[in-house]
């Protein structure tokens, strides 16, 4: 068999993964919403590609290939235990902790985590600048607060499992695309991103 057949079919992989996300960061950018169709599909589609296509160490890895079926487990695990306390702040939408799990059944618990890192650094630099730009620096620190003093002092308290909405809120902005970015960095990190921008 040709040695280049198993990476062209586990371009597969990474392919469909970007395709997801740059369609999910479209639609949030128009909409602020991820429909559950489309990450649900790409959740069982991550997991299937990681069963089915042969063996490697990770879609973007230097031995392109599929992480196995408790790897692709263990990275939507990974994207949803992480970011749902986060939605549970009104932090953050539900379609995002979702979409960042998708990620995570396509590469795993390691690359997931440093997407998720990648993201965090991005998503509060960029809130920064708009809060800042738009004269709500002030009050989106005051949310920070309010949202963090909520979850250590009000849900344990009052027995809720969600903190309640800031009254006034510093500004909006479509997560799915700092989470694409977050993905665009990690992947130029990457072999295959060395290979394809360096």
């Amino acid at each position: 068999m040709n040695p280049l057949i198993p990476s062209a079919i586990s371009a597969i992989g990474p392919i469909v993964l970007c395709l997801l996300v740059i369609a999910a960061a479209w639609i949030d950018c128009n909409t602020f919403r991820i429909p559950n169709r489309l990450v649900g599909w790409g959740l069982a589609s991550g997991l299937v590609l990681n069963m089915a296509l042969p063996a490697g160490d990770g879609f973007f890895g230097v031995s392109p290939g599929a992480l196995g079926i408790w790897q692709a487990l263990g990275g939507a695990g990974v994207g949803l235990g992480l970011l749902f306390p986060l939605y549970l702040t009104c932090s953050m939408g539900a379609g995002d902790v979702k979409l960042m799990s998708m990620i995570g059944a396509f590469l795993g618990p390691s690359a997931t985590l440093t997407i998720i890192l990648l993201s965090f650094i991005l998503g509060g630099t960029l809130s920064i600048v708009i809060a800042a730009r738009n004269g709500k620096l002030r009050l989106m620190v005051t949310n920070i607060y309010e949202m963090l003093l909520g979850m250590i002092i009000y849900i344990p308290m009052a027995g809720t499992s969600r903190v309640q909405q800031p009254r006034q809120s510093a500004g909006r902005m479509p997560y799915a695309l700092v989470i694409a970015g977050g993905l665009f960095l990690y992947l130029l990190s990457t072999p295959l991103g060395e290979a394809l921008f360096v």
